[in-house]
């Protein structure tokens, strides 16, 4: 078997997985509790990322400026309540901290 297809055919199966769900629960309102839980779910897991990644030893970043970065993130995440804000100003200071050797 053509290894493309076996790539095409996962992929669809991959798609087809994932909006199962939201094809399943179309018109229908979630209950408030599961409403609130998922409200949660992207700060968590954006927190989760971000602290993995800090506090792991590789790369060619140091900890000290992946630090400063989750400092920058954080503030901005307070402030914007927007996690592609958030994100985005996190990696250019990420950036802008090791392109000055901190």
């Amino acid at each position: 078997m053509n290894a493309f297809l076996v790539l095409l055919v996962a992929a669809v199966l991959t798609y087809a997985l994932r909006s199962s769900l939201v094809h399943a629960l179309r018109g229908r309102e979630l209950p408030a509790r599961v409403t609130i839980g998922l409200s949660v779910v992207v700060p968590a897991g954006l927190a989760a990322v971000l602290v993995a990644a800090t506090l792991a030893p590789h790369g060619s970043a140091n900890v000290s400026a992946r630090v400063v970065a989750l400092a920058v993130a954080f503030v901005v995440a307070r402030a914007a309540r927007n996690a592609t804000v958030t994100v985005g100003v996190g990696m250019v200071a990420l950036w802008a901290v090791t392109a000055l050797g901190a």
